[in-house]
């Protein structure tokens, strides 16, 4: 009973999951780049989603155990000392080599904040604990003495005064490093993120609409797609001049989000009397009916058997052109062939590669797609973007946002089409499909 109130007291003193990793996320736009870290087997990155997935940030994160202990066992798994120690804790028995692969990880980093947590892998061992604290508070450690002063406090010391029990303690010969704590900084992957031009002017009368569907709850998720929506929102932002209050930038929307996110753009538009200009952005997974004449959305709770529980591509278009706006572009970066960015089929009842029906633009709208009917929407891993949300992007880099949709068109198509075949082998061909009251003029329109 003694060592359980012990190991209690302990973990009061040093909660289990409760030190916020370095590098936790405070944005979206961090978050997603943290998670393509871990994609890329960054085990820090993992280490640190599995502490946000396990205990939840609000307004960042929501809470995932069972996806927080599958990356905390990776993490372990890949030689991560505090995810080796936590995984002993999360279950002692079941885990035990998790203590010793921490034992030994901890010795091997060499600080007194090592030493400190190694205390912790013994915390129902009075004897080692003990032992562990005094020789993290021997090098300095600033908490190991309230956590000695806690056992001694519960526990029958003879008459000894804390400073004659502490004494008493022998602690472990160690080869103690300097504690230097750096934060990681979040990765910039490529200038495209980063080297972003500037407007001379706001444009006051744009209005941005932008999901990045990359979480799915049943299906594969979608590499990248939050980093597409978080980049393609400074450059609305700061390239083409959208201000603030009319940019609404979304990640992981149900189907009643994106019902919800439709609705308020409709409501922005009548408010403004149809004097907006319109983007929509979208990237994310796209699925076909089995007989491939329907396309939808794929919202992040369905997982594309049950086609009532996604967004008809019809209903969107339909939904674009009867906003009333003085002109509507879209940007859908996702495939309805059955299959995702990795080439993989989505759905058990569908094969990738399917050809489908596209659905028609309405009025005054003209939609750029990343891939022609039968194929694959591909992810360009060495930019961290979707492979034509990333050409998107450094065209609007290169121009300043200055280019017409032809121009935009025809660099999106030769770029994308050739570097699918040079990176994938296989071909992936953007469209452009104006709406019929358009079809005449809209290469000469532009985004600023």
């Amino acid at each position: 009973m003694r060592n359980f109130l012990l190991a209690i007291a302990f973990m009061v003193a040093v909660p289990l999951l409760a030190q916020l990793p370095p590098d936790a996320p405070k944005t979206q736009a961090q978050l997603s780049a943290l998670e393509h870290r871990a994609k890329n087997n960054d085990v820090n990155a993992k280490y640190t989603l599995a502490y946000c997935y396990l205990n939840g940030m609000p307004g960042i994160v929501v809470s995932k155990p069972a996806k927080g202990k599958k990356m905390l066992k990776e993490a372990a798994d890949a030689g991560h000392a505090d995810a080796c120690r936590l995984m002993f804790k999360l279950e002692p028995l079941k885990n035990m080599t998790y203590q010793e692969k921490a034992l030994e990880a901890y010795k091997k980093i060499g600080t007194a904040e090592a030493i400190y947590k190694i205390a912790d892998l013994y915390s129902v061992d009075r004897e080692k604990c003990t032992r562990w604290l005094k020789t993290a508070l021997q090098h300095g450690h600033s908490k190991a003495k309230a956590d000695l002063q806690l056992y001694y406090h519960s526990m029958s010391t003879n008459g000894l005064s804390f400073e004659q029990w502490c004494n008493s303690l022998v602690p472990y010969e160690v080869s103690i490093r300097e504690d230097k704590r750096v934060e990681m900084p979040m990765a910039v992957i490529d200038n495209v993120d980063s080297d972003i031009p500037q407007a001379n002017k706001k444009n006051k009368n744009l209005f941005v609409v932008i999901i990045g569907n990359e979480q799915y709850d049943e299906v594969d998720d979608v590499e990248f797609a939050e980093n597409d929506a978080t980049v393609f929102e400074r450059y609305c932002r700061l390239t083409l001049g959208a201000q603030p209050n009319n940019i609404r930038s979304y990640h992981n929307l149900t189907y009643a989000r994106i019902g919800s996110a439709i609705r308020d753009m409709k409501d922005k538009v009548d408010v403004n009397k149809g004097q907006l200009d319109v983007i929509f952005f979208y990237a994310g997974h796209g699925i076909p009916s089995e007989d491939g004449k329907r396309t939808f959305l794929l919202p992040v709770d369905a997982d594309g058997k049950d086609l009532s529980a996604c967004y008809p591509l019809e209903k969107l278009y339909d939904e674009l052109g009867n906003l009333g706006a003085k002109s509507v572009v879209a940007f859908i970066d996702a495939c309805f062939s059955g299959s995702n960015r990795n080439d993989v089929a989505l759905a058990h009842n569908r094969a990738p590669h399917m050809r489908y029906k596209t659905a028609v633009p309405q009025r005054k709208t003209v939609v750029f797609s990343a891939a022609s009917s039968g194929e694959t929407a591909w992810q360009y891993k060495e930019k961290q973007h979707g492979l034509f949300t990333y050409y998107l992007l450094k065209k609007l880099q290169e121009t300043k946002g200055d280019c017409t949709l032809g121009e935009l068109a025809s660099y999106i198509e030769s770029n994308v089409g050739n570097t699918s075949l040079d990176v994938n082998h296989k071909r992936q061909t953007p469209t452009v499909s104006p709406s019929m009251d358009i079809e005449s003029t809209w290469k000469t329109f532009k985004l600023k």
